[in-house]
């Protein structure tokens, strides 16, 4: 999945659906008891954000879910949460620009 949706940024097509099954893996893999219960929520905020931000942060959008992805393989969840956190900061950076302009 995270293969997919490098692929379809590079390609500049819409790679909403490949990012909302990408972070849904996660979720329901997580054994956490909440997070599954988030899906709809953060799931209808992927394309908002990438409708909201102009789909600026390919290229961290790509190493994070490439270092998530990688940390998950390894079952290492202090990598994975390092990568999980520098996703939503660097998401969090860009909205908190836009809304300063």
């Amino acid at each position: 999945m995270c293969d997919e949706v490098e692929e379809l940024l590079k390609q500049k097509k819409d790679h909403t659906q490949k990012d909302i099954e990408f972070h849904t893996a996660i979720a329901m893999g997580s054994k956490n008891l909440i997070i599954p219960r988030l899906i709809p929520i953060i799931n209808s905020s992927i394309p908002l954000f990438v409708e909201t931000t102009g789909n600026v942060l390919k290229v961290e959008t790509i190493e994070t879910h490439r270092e998530i992805a990688t940390a998950i393989a390894q079952h290492n969840a202090i990598k994975a949460q390092d990568a999980m956190t520098m996703h939503l900061m660097y998401n969090r950076r860009c909205i908190n620009s836009k809304q300063n302009l």
